[in-house]
């Protein structure tokens, strides 16, 4: 956490990011998960989007998760993780975008997100995006941009 407009920390959680959703091909070869965005609904909750990659593996797996820091333990002071007794932030599903691969030919680098213009219906809506460029040699590279209507929960 920091402090709008300034450098400061504030605060820093633990996150539990997901295992690689696919092996590589060969097992040998480079696989990598994370979160690639993170943004902010309210001063404790925050949608983040998270994927993993595998080398062999065509495209990539993204999730969109809320998580919650209400309850999360503080470990901006913690020296090491592995040695302490910390509570991660809460962390709940809200998209797999696997479900959308068929529907999108593929599922690109997502990496971006950003609340849009309200709709008609006053609701927010929620642009995840990427621009990867398409090249010859790769049938799921490709510009992204998705648009989703929020609906609270």
């Amino acid at each position: 956490m920091f402090v709008r407009g300034t450098s400061a920390a504030t605060a820093q959680y633990a996150y539990p990011v997901d295992k690689v959703q696919l092996e590589p091909v060969p097992a040998s070869a480079v696989s990598v998960s994370g979160a690639t965005e993170i943004l902010a609904v309210t001063n404790a909750r925050f949608l983040v989007l998270e994927r993993s990659f595998a080398v062999g593996v065509v495209g990539n797996q993204v999730r969109l998760y809320e998580i919650d820091i209400s309850s999360a333990t503080n470990v901006s002071n913690t020296a090491n993780l592995a040695l302490a007794t910390v509570t991660p932030v809460s962390k709940r599903l809200v998209l797999n975008f696997e479900t959308l691969k068929a529907q999108l030919g593929g599922i690109a680098n997502l990496e971006v997100m950003t609340f849009g213009p309200k709709l008609a219906n006053g609701r927010d809506s929620l642009v995840v995006a990427d621009n990867n460029f398409p090249t010859a040699d790769s049938s799921t590279d490709r510009n992204q941009i998705l648009v989703f209507e929020v609906v609270p929960q």
